[in-house]
């Protein structure tokens, strides 16, 4: 079924008296319909074409809130499971980083920070924020103290 481009409830119904509808009216007017009850017949037309399509409309509102809904749902639960999956490979970085392998083949488990090279130089793209905001005192006292 097409999409409703337009909100029927802001339709309003043509004059059917004027003479546009000249052509219309005289189809309808016979022995027993007069002019004013083949206008009356044409508004009635018109009236009843625009409930089915109010109607039509309030469904379409409804599709729509529904399916952006479901949309919502399925990116948060997408979201969910990319934030899982991060913080499972982060814990499993993180414990593999402990682990070191001892001389008789068994496994032994340090923290992660009594292995990292205290002299390793991390270039300014790669530098976490965290480091930076820690260690940008250090370099504006330097600034200043040089000058």
């Amino acid at each position: 079924m097409p999409r409703i481009r337009n909100d029927p409830n802001f339709n309003i119904c043509p004059d059917y008296t004027s003479d546009t509808f000249v052509n219309t009216r005289a189809q309808l007017i016979n022995d027993n319909i007069t002019e004013e009850q083949a206008v009356q017949l044409l508004r009635n037309i018109w009236e009843a074409n625009n409930d089915t399509d109010k109607i039509l409309w309030q469904q379409q509102v409804e599709n729509d809130r529904e399916q952006r809904a479901q949309r919502q749902r399925l990116e948060d639960e997408e979201q969910e499971r990319l934030d899982q999956a991060r913080v499972d490979e982060e814990d499993a970085i993180r414990k593999e980083e402990r682990k070191i392998s001892t001389t008789d083949g068994s496994t032994a488990w340090v923290s992660s920070a009594s292995m990292r090279n205290a002299c390793a130089i991390v270039s300014d793209e790669d530098l976490p924020f965290e480091d930076f905001c820690q260690r940008w005192k250090r370099l504006t006292g330097w600034w200043i103290g040089s000058g």
